[in-house]
């Protein structure tokens, strides 16, 4: 396929249209008119983009042959056959990630495709997006590998909070259910690696609220055994959402 490098500052003020092959963008494209990558295209690079970026059917894969940050201030929409490509590494200690920033906002779609450099152990936060707002969900995500080995495991569920996966450490959810009084019960049970670390239990009405709004409503100690919380406040609320953070 046809490979196209773009080392410097474009100053028309078109709309920009990728119809095959890759655009690696590790300059800048200042118009703010639209860039549309359109079916078995790829958009890449370290560079900048003023536009918004419309994916259909196509590839977006931040940086150049290594891990780097594609800044788009603008929106980005993916479609159901898009596919997002990044890769992730952990070595000698340090966490680092392909990323987008400076988007207004994005939308999901599509298939997000990671690759891992490196081990993990849990703790890990990768950055993927950088957004004002997020919406929308990938269809698939594939990732490296998966299952991670015991007691580790992959943390989607922040994507679409602040465009983060993380690795977490061990925590089995037994049951969740309501109580005859209406009161919300977790049962759960954290591996023995877990033994003696702190953990807080967070609550939402809005699943899409930034992690910083979320309500601290218990915190405790692993013992590496079972553990319980009840929101003794649940019956105040039509719905509510839960997360179980360490440390």
């Amino acid at each position: 396929s046809d490979l196209l490098t773009s080392s410097s500052t474009n100053t028309y003020t078109d709309t920009t249209s990728i119809q095959g092959g890759t655009l690696i963008v590790d300059g800048s494209i200042q118009s703010t008119n639209s860039v549309t990558v359109s079916p078995t295209a790829t958009l890449g690079g370290s560079g900048f983009i003023a536009g918004p970026v419309v994916l259909s059917s196509a590839t977006l894969s931040p940086g150049n042959a290594g891990i780097g940050t594609l800044t788009i201030n603008n929106t980005l929409t993916f479609d159901d056959s898009s596919v997002a490509m990044f890769d992730l590494s952990k070595t000698g200690g340090v966490t680092a990630s392909d990323r987008v920033a400076g988007l207004t906002s994005i939308t999901y779609a599509g298939t997000l495709q990671l690759t891992l450099t490196g081990s993990v152990s849990g703790g890990e936060v990768f950055k993927l997006f950088s957004a004002g707002s997020y919406s929308g969900m990938f269809g698939v995500i594939n990732l490296p590998p998966d299952p991670l080995p015991s007691p580790l495991m992959w943390d989607t569920s922040l994507l679409a909070v602040d465009g983060t996966v993380r690795v977490d450490t061990g925590i089995a959810i037994v049951s969740a259910s309501r109580a005859a009084d209406g009161n919300f019960q977790i049962n759960g049970n954290a591996v023995v690696a877990l033994g003696g670390q702190a953990y807080r239990v967070l609550a939402t009405t809005n699943l899409s609220a930034p992690l910083s709004s979320w309500v601290q409503v218990d915190s405790g100690t692993f013992d590496g055994g079972p553990f319980t919380f009840t929101d003794l406040n649940a019956t105040n609320y039509p719905t509510r959402f839960y997360r179980i953070l360490s440390p």
